[in-house]
């Protein structure tokens, strides 16, 4: 059943996207408020110790829809933050033997490049047209994981 909410919620969270524009570009930082920071921390840092990730689908557009920061600086924050919390859950399956090297050394030579190259195409494109993506990809994600979640 929680993966089931989980990926309504992904779902949802991509389709605000196609519902609530963001303000066009960086017009710098504005004051968050600590209650929200906290909201979103305790909450994704609760989840991503239970479903054994790093939070990273969720504070991107968390950080974009409920703490209203500008699309570039909430994504690459995002990034930093899941990378933080991914360290203690990652020691934690190494100790406990759950990874599968293999897997990662492959993963890390095809994925790492194209992050970058990924990260060099969102720096050019405009606040919007990266919503939308990040939007499409979230409903793909989220439906896919509904999907899943039912079927098996």
């Amino acid at each position: 059943m929680l993966m089931i909410l989980t990926a309504i919620f992904v779902l949802s969270l991509g389709v605000s996207f196609f519902l609530i524009t963001s303000p066009p570009e960086f017009e710098g930082l504005n004051k968050i408020p600590v209650w929200k920071i906290a909201t979103v921390a305790l909450s994704v840092g609760f989840l991503s110790g239970l479903l054994a990730n790093s939070g990273g689908v969720l504070f991107g557009p968390l950080f974009i829809r409920f703490l209203k920061m500008p699309t570039k600086p909430a994504l690459a924050s995002s990034l930093l933050v899941a990378a933080g919390l991914a360290i203690p859950g990652t020691i934690a399956h190494w100790y406990l033997g759950h990874i599968n090297w293999y897997v990662v050394l492959l993963l890390s030579i095809s994925s790492i490049p194209f992050s970058y190259l990924g990260a060099r195409v969102a720096l050019r494109l405009k606040n919007v047209i990266l919503e939308r993506i990040f939007g499409i990809m979230l409903v793909v994600f989220g439906a896919f994981d509904l999907w899943y979640s039912i079927v098996h």
